[in-house]
């Protein structure tokens, strides 16, 4: 199999760069770090003020998308999963004591 130029640096320059952020040490103010490190910490001081109200977000968002299709959308694909009727799913979202019972009865674990 012949490689051609253009795959050659298609390999080659993402994997130079993958070494540089994740292999080769970095020595700032005596001690070591990788590039990512570096990364990391400049992105947490410039976003330290807004990282609780984006997790936030983050969680509320997953939280209503969840119920939302849990509840409301029916998976036309999934021909083995049981017809669960809306109220089953309220049911399991305020009785704490049901959620695990029914989780580990569906055969999900």
């Amino acid at each position: 199999m012949k490689v051609s130029y253009q795959d050659l640096l298609k390999f080659i320059i993402p994997s130079s760069i993958g070494v540089l952020l994740f292999l080769t040490p970095i020595f700032i103010d005596g001690r070591a770090t990788i590039g990512m490190g570096i990364l990391v910490d400049l992105l947490r001081d410039a976003t330290q003020d807004y990282l609780p109200a984006f997790a936030t977000m983050l969680l509320l968002v997953s939280c209503l998308c969840s119920t939302y299709f849990s509840l409301f959308r029916k998976n036309q694909s999934n021909t083995n999963q049981s017809d669960t009727t809306n109220i089953h799913h309220i049911t399991r979202l305020v009785d704490p004591q049901s959620t695990g019972q029914s989780f580990c009865s569906s055969g999900l674990i």
